[in-house]
């Protein structure tokens, strides 16, 4: 499990970063050649965590998911490591950094179009209360948790949200809002932009990890409208409404889950309804509203190793989503279904081709 002590470790002794090792390790540049050097193996959504100095030496390595006493003498240990290294590998600056050449075209490449128009979403695991309410997901919920080294259970009662980046390309979101609008007009979504947020976000598996594109044969049905719904000399306002069935249906999911067997086993269901409010400033020529809402009801077994978040019948998934400047470093984080397995993936821009 882990703990705030362990999180306060890292913050106070270490430098963090966060690596997508389905991108890292496949890396054709000084950055991929430091990691494979260093003889890691860094997975996509493995949960390893890898200690190394400036200089690539490895330090050691402990699992989130692991026990907590275990994890802690992981900690001491690799922090014993460190303190006996020569200060010529300790001390600020002992390491020169030298420029390493051109950065990889795969690397570029993932970079936001220009001018685009990035939605930062979150993917909730969720609970219907016997009077209809929501909750949040506790492990509580799902019968398939049983022992401490169970999948995910260091999440303990605490669900997080799982965050993402949508991109919408600037000749896409002009045709959002078409010329001369009045209220009440009413129009599909785009459907590059409609398929792409169906195929690469509303979908289950973001709410457990990473996950790639569905295929078109995955959406059984999707019906995204915008419509207007007030017009003045400085603003349009729009509503966006609309619905998704993806992946199997009830039916076929429950026939699967009644064979008993989950493991190696992927018979899934998404049903999302999707509500979203924008504002487009007419002067500005920009969204200064994106927000959009995605709940629904997901049903069957999970894919690979998130079978032990099996939940029987029904239960609530919500997705959001809201626009972001695009200036901050965060802010142009790639989406996962961008870069997951095929980096970069042309699959995403190429949706609803």
């Amino acid at each position: 499990m882990w703990t705030d002590e362990m999180t306060k470790i890292i913050k106070e002794q270490f430098v963090a970063v966060a690596v997508s090792g389905h991108v890292a390790m496949n890396r054709k540049d000084a950055e991929g050649d430091f990691l494979r050097e260093t003889g890691i193996k860094l997975a996509g959504a493995g949960g390893n965590l890898e200690c190394l100095t400036a200089s690539g030496i490895r330090l050691g390595a402990f699992y989130a998911a692991g026990g907590t006493e275990h994890n802690r003498r992981d900690l001491q240990g690799i922090l014993k490591k460190w303190q006996a290294l020569p200060n010529d590998e300790r001390m600020p600056g002992a390491v020169k950094i030298n420029a390493a050449g051109p950065v990889a075209a795969n690397v570029t490449s993932i970079a936001p179009p220009t001018n685009a128009l990035i939605l930062r979403t979150y993917h909730r695991l969720l609970t219907r209360e016997e009077n209809g309410s929501l909750r949040m997901a506790r492990r509580s919920d799902y019968p398939a948790l049983k022992e401490p080294e169970d999948w995910l259970t260091h999440y303990g009662e605490r669900w997080e949200a799982q965050p993402d980046f949508m991109r919408i390309k600037e000749a896409e979101w002009q045709t959002i809002v078409r010329p001369d609008p009045h209220p009440g007009d009413s129009y599909p979504l785009l459907e590059a932009v409609a398929d792409r947020m169906t195929r690469a976000h509303l979908i289950l598996g973001m709410a457990y990890g990473e996950c790639g594109i569905c295929g078109k044969d995955a959406v059984r049905s999707r019906s995204l409208t915008l419509t207007v719904t007030d017009v003045s000399a400085e603003v349009v306002q729009l509503r966006l409404e609309g619905s998704a069935a993806l992946g199997a249906d009830f039916a076929t999911a429950d026939q699967e889950d009644r064979k008993g067997k989950r493991e190696g086993r992927s018979v899934q269901g998404f049903e999302p309804r999707v509500l979203g409010y924008l504002t487009w400033n007419r002067k500005a020529n920009s969204f200064t509203r994106f927000d959009i809402i995605a709940l629904g009801d997901a049903y069957g077994t999970p894919w690979g190793d998130h079978h032990f978040n099996y939940r029987p019948g029904r239960y609530p998934v919500g997705i959001s989503m809201e626009i972001v400047s695009g200036k901050a470093p965060a802010d142009r984080v790639p989406p996962r279904a961008s870069v997951v397995y095929d980096t970069p993936n042309p699959a995403y821009f190429a949706t609803g081709k």
